[in-house]
């Protein structure tokens, strides 16, 4: 499976996991805690006690280190922590298969905790002059303008520019619903499109195996599909069946890809103009001269290389170089009568064009 490499801005929250390392450490070490004097008492790391004393949020951070404690199955949240971000990767991929067994109560019970480690330590300079001294303070919407920056379009959908803050929030991959353990895991966080992330696609959606849209190339693991009869796009994977549970097959269902690519056609016209529009011209040039098909499709390859370059960079990149390798698949074979008709209609435009820039000239 395509890997791609990560951005260190990615890894912002890495020194996340010491902290709940030491939290849950705690809180399986004192079960059936519930009198906060008796954590003081107990034994604990230099940094959490640090932490659980700050003046700022002692009483809060307290209370919901009590509650894990008091979790029959804390435990088993400490062992999935630390398998889950051991292996998170391996686990989206298949290569490691895991069962969930949290109940809801247990869900119910520790999901407070992360919420508000999540919700507003992040945003704390406590956490970070604690546990991460030596790093700049980042806040969750800086972080996104950082990730911006290596992300410029939405990783899901690459429809969305990600530079307007507006359009754009921070998504848990894996549903805190279900996993609320991974809340603060740094590849647990993607910076998504509020479409993509929103009740009528994503929300709290999800599937394993599954492509993560940060590690895995989405454009050499599914491709695009095109009806010209009923003007549809279709997403399909690249390297199994629809019907198998793979990683491609899951993101292309999780992410709704095939309601996201609805209407819109419109670019995959402009796509193809501009594909004929450049091979006219290299038929004009090279008119005469041992034209052939190779050149069509060299000249579509050569887009196809600049979408490529342009993927995360630019929207629809990866949808117009699916076009790209559509076009040479299926209409590279252009025959003379057609280039022929479509430089009559071509000069039509240009002598259109050049008619109303003469009549505006004029006024």
């Amino acid at each position: 499976m395509n890997q791609v490499m990560l951005s260190k801005e990615f890894k912002t929250y890495e020194f996340t996991h010491s902290f709940i390392i030491d939290v849950l450490t705690w809180a399986k070490d004192n079960p059936g805690t519930t009198i906060y004097t008796d954590i003081n008492k107990s034994t604990m790391t230099i940094n959490f006690k640090k932490m659980i004393n700050t003046n700022r949020f002692r009483g809060k951070l307290q209370a919901y280190v009590l509650s894990l404690c008091n979790c029959n199955e804390i435990k088993l949240v400490y062992e999935y922590y630390l398998l889950f971000t051991h292996n998170y990767f391996k686990i989206l991929s298949g290569q490691i298969a895991v069962t969930i067994n949290l109940t809801e109560k247990t869900i119910s019970e520790i999901k407070p905790f992360f919420d508000y480690v999540y919700d507003n330590l992040l945003d704390c300079k406590s956490l970070w002059a604690v546990y991460n001294s030596n790093a700049k303070f980042v806040k969750r919407n800086e972080l996104r303008k950082l990730l911006s920056k290596s992300y410029k379009v939405c990783p899901y959908c690459d429809l969305v520019d990600m530079n307007d803050p507006t359009s754009s929030n921070m998504d848990h991959f894996l549903p805190l619903s279900e996993f609320p353990f991974l809340s603060v895991f740094w590849g647990n966080i993607v910076c998504a499109c509020s479409i993509c992330n929103g009740h009528q696609i994503k929300n709290n959606n999800w599937a394993i195996p599954i492509l993560h849209p940060y590690i895995n190339s989405i454009h050499n693991n599914t491709r695009f599909v095109f009806n010209k009869t009923d003007k549809s796009i279709q997403v399909e994977p690249i390297h199994s069946s629809l019907y198998d549970n793979s990683p491609e097959v899951n993101f292309i269902k999780v992410l709704k890809q095939n309601i996201r690519y609805n209407n819109l056609w419109d670019y995959v016209q402009n796509e193809e103009n501009e594909i004929v529009e450049e091979v006219c011209e290299l038929y004009n040039t090279l008119k005469g001269k041992n034209w052939k098909e190779i050149h069509v499709i060299r000249s579509v390859e050569c887009r196809r290389k600049e979408h490529l370059s342009n993927i995360g960079k630019i929207t629809h990149s990866r949808l117009r170089m699916g076009y790209c390798d559509y076009f040479v698949l299926k209409e590279a074979d252009l025959s003379m009568e057609f280039l022929e008709s479509e430089n009559k209609k071509r000069q039509m435009r240009i002598k259109e064009r050049q008619q109303l820039i003469f009549e505006e000239c004029r006024q």
